[in-house]
C-alpha cells in the first residue's frame, strides 16, 4: 500500500486516498502518514498541470477525482 502510494504503479490504493476517507486503524505508521500525505500532494500538482488555466477551484476537485485507478 505505502508502495503504491509513492509511486502509483496502480493507482488502486492511491486514487482511492485521495478522496476524503477517514482512518480506521489506531495502528498508522509515520510511513503511512508521510505516504499519505506526498500522495495527496502529487494529485494535487497533477490536477494543477492538467486543468485549464481558467479553471475553477471545483474543476481542480473534480481532476482529482477524476483520477483513474487500474486493476
Amino acid at each position: 500500500m505505502v508502495r503504491d502510494l509513492r509511486l502509483w504503479e496502480t493507482l488502486l490504493s492511491a486514487s482511492f486516498m485521495q478522496r476524503p476517507h477517514e482512518i480506521l486503524t489506531e495502528n498508522t505508521t509515520d510511513e503511512m502518514l508521510e505516504a499519505q500525505e506526498r500522495n495527496l500532494s502529487s494529485a494535487l500538482a497533477f490536477a494543477a498541470l492538467t486543468v485549464k488555466p481558467d479553471s475553477s477551484e471545483a474543476d481542480l476537485y473534480e481532476t482529482i477525482v477524476g483520477i483513474p485507478h487500474y486493476q
